[in-house]
């Protein structure tokens, strides 16, 4: 038998590598192994960067998908969320609700989603009432990742949703997916989340135009409380000022009369509509109030309504001084208006020339009130430290700033004084306290060693009063001074 030889024996021939190549699946078989809960994590993610919105959406409700890539195609298809069957495994093999399983940017795409179909059930089911008021306690925009949530919810580009930095824009301000989710939790179905939306406004950082256009949503809300809420905001447009001004409930009206940022000419009407709405009560303790509601109350109002409004006079700013002498003469004749008085003494705007004219008024109630001033002249403060009322020359004490004029008043009659004066802390208090040092009554001295620095005061004076303190109090004849000598960490 003849054997074949190497050269005579066939090859075998090779397959050609094109032939090998997969070719590329169709629409429906793609679409087919998109919804397969048997298709491979991989092939998915493959899938998923195919960029269609059917395959994608497949994917998002397809519970072979990994947890990270499921977040983020139900960024793009929130109603998948509930179609996933591992939604509900991740909920019972951790045994928290559905809401305790998903970050709060995928809860902020559901709750957009119910919210659009109005299945209220199914919101109090999986994002409940106590969920959507814990959002408003850590402001969304503080959430990392949320803000693509924001975007994506709010049916913006997928591209450019997704590049979003955490959960602000360089300039500070929400993204715009932002304002669609305050704005749907400004119509929420729970009074309690749109009152805390309401309270928390000032604090999220919206553009003025987004936070004028929630502002005015949540002011047609039909509960009393989130208008009250709102009418507290420390940032209220004129507009929206004039309208609630005029809204039919009294808590509402009471809140905003009672705000005390409420500032400017362009609030006047609406000043003047809770002025005509019977709140003067409130307007008198607002030191917002205008000067010409100021004005006509101290004209027409209570004494107690009065004695606020002149409380909280604001005599440093531009007014009609004319209009304001006239009344605060009125109060100088009558005797029975003594109470506006003692409000006028004790207002910390008051000018100089009045404060001239009250030091000598025979009425304690009135140098008490005066003598609480911080911006005296010296020769004021020294005469309301020794006027005759033992009160009046206490508050002057409390209140006198430190300064190297008071060195006069060592010599002061009254114990409790020289204490006031011994314990003010300060550099320019140091000769003062240098001859107060050896003051007869331990009263002084206790205020005094009570007053000194825990740290060496490295003042010439001061340490002449530390070494004298150092080597007489802790044998000093009062065992209350020993006592406190002892205690102080510098004579230790």
């Amino acid at each position: 038998m003849k054997t074949a030889s190497p050269k005579t024996c066939p090859k075998p021939t090779r397959a050609n590598p094109i032939s090998r190549r997969p070719q590329p699946l169709d629409r429906a078989s793609l679409l087919e192994l998109a919804a397969s809960p048997n298709t491979p994590p991989k092939v998915l993610i493959t899938l998923s960067n195919t960029g269609d919105p059917e395959i994608t959406a497949l994917i998002a409700a397809n519970p072979n998908t990994p947890k990270k890539k499921l977040h983020k195609l139900w960024l793009l298809h929130p109603h998948c969320i509930l179609e996933n069957p591992i939604l509900f495994y991740w909920s019972l093999r951790e045994g928290t609700p559905v809401h305790g399983v998903l970050p709060l940017y995928v809860k902020m795409a559901l709750y957009l989603e119910l919210r659009k179909s109005e299945d209220t059930q199914a919101l109090e089911d999986l994002l409940p009432e106590s969920e959507r008021f814990r959002w408003l306690g850590s402001p969304l925009h503080e959430t990392s990742g949320a803000s693509a949530a924001a975007n994506h919810a709010s049916q913006k580009s997928p591209k450019r949703s997704a590049t979003l930095p955490g959960g602000m824009q360089n300039n500070g301000v929400l993204n715009t997916g932002f304002a669609g989710v305050y704005r749907s939790l400004a119509t929420d179905t729970s009074a309690a989340v749109r009152t805390k939306l309401a309270e928390q406004i000032d604090s999220i950082p919206f553009t003025p135009a987004e936070r004028r256009e929630i502002q005015m949503i949540l002011a047609k809300d039909a509960t009393p409380s989130v208008r009250a809420a709102l009418a507290r905001s420390r940032q209220i447009h004129c507009v929206l000022h004039l309208q609630l001004s005029g809204d039919p409930a009294f808590e509402v009206r009471c809140a905003l009369a009672s705000n005390p940022a409420i500032l400017g000419h362009g609030y006047v009407k609406g000043w003047n509509r809770l002025m005509a709405a019977g709140h003067a009560e409130q307007i008198a303790h607002n030191p917002a109030c205008p000067e010409s509601l100021r004005l006509e109350i101290i004209a027409r109002g209570s004494p107690e309504q009065k004695k606020h409004l002149w409380e909280g006079f604001r005599f440093h700013e531009k007014t009609d001084w004319q209009a304001v002498n006239l009344a605060i003469e009125d109060v100088l004749a009558d005797q029975a208006r003594l109470s506006e008085l003692v409000a006028i003494a004790g207002n910390q705007f008051l000018g100089g020339t009045l404060k001239g004219r009250l030091l000598h008024h025979p009425d304690v109630r009135v140098t008490r009130a005066l003598a609480t001033q911080v911006h005296l002249t010296e020769q004021q403060r020294l005469f309301l430290l020794f006027h005759a009322d033992h009160k009046t020359a206490l508050r002057a004490a409390k209140h006198a700033p430190p300064a190297d004029f008071l060195d006069v008043a060592a010599g002061h009659p009254s114990p409790w004084v020289r204490a006031l004066l011994a314990k003010k802390p300060g550099e320019k208090t140091w000769s003062l306290r240098g001859k107060l040092v050896h003051d007869p009554d331990p009263r002084v001295r206790i205020a005094l060693c009570r007053g000194l620095p825990e740290k060496r005061s490295y003042n010439s004076a001061g340490d002449k009063v530390i070494e004298i303190v150092k080597r007489t109090y802790p044998q000093d004849p009062s065992p209350k001074v020993r006592i406190v000598a002892r205690k102080h960490p510098l004579l230790r």
